[in-house]
């Protein structure tokens, strides 16, 4: 629930929640309750504003002018908030295809390993790990074979399914 500030018809100013911004996520196969639920904006246009807009240093490099420092601000900040963009889109098309009966991120509860999306057929017995990078140049795959074998010593379950690793990438679009 994201809480804000509203003035109310009889002039007092009352908190009122907004779920439609913040959402949680839990690993795939994970439950969305505990310690390993991360919470994140929903809401496209206000994980851009908040981004690059709404924090206390960007309003106050624009009021006081200073465009260079802001336009280097952005600059540095545009590949990770465009990878991360890119995750999404790739988890909702994923989550599009009817093969696929569970779509997402995993990760571990100590947060050392972490897979950009995992899909799992069950009626195929079949698991896609895939890494999601803007530059394909730097997707390790290596890692990402690391990072399965620890996905499937957590789900054991799963473990007799066939596994492709794949890379993701601006050029699978």
């Amino acid at each position: 629930m994201l809480d804000v500030l509203v003035r109310t018809p009889a002039g007092k100013v009352a908190r009122r929640g907004l779920p439609i911004f913040r959402g949680k996520r839990a690993p795939l196969s994970g439950r969305l309750s505990g310690k390993g639920v991360r919470y994140y904006l929903s809401d496209p246009f206000f994980k851009f504003w908040y981004r690059f807009v709404d924090p206390l240093d960007q309003r106050s490099l624009a009021a006081r002018a200073q465009w260079q420092r802001l336009q280097d601000y952005c600059r540095e900040n545009w590949p990770t908030y465009t990878g991360r963009t890119l995750e999404d889109w790739f988890l909702a098309r994923y989550r599009s295809d009817r093969q696929w009966d569970q779509v997402g991120p995993w990760w571990d509860r100590r947060g050392e390993s972490e897979i950009n999306l995992v899909a799992v057929s069950h009626a195929d017995k079949k698991l896609v790990f895939a890494e999601v990078k803007r530059n394909p140049e730097r997707l390790d795959m290596q890692a990402l074979h690391v990072k399965g074998e620890a996905f499937l010593k957590a789900n054991g379950a799963l473990a007799g399914y066939e596994q492709e690793y794949r890379g993701l990438s601006l050029e699978d679009l």
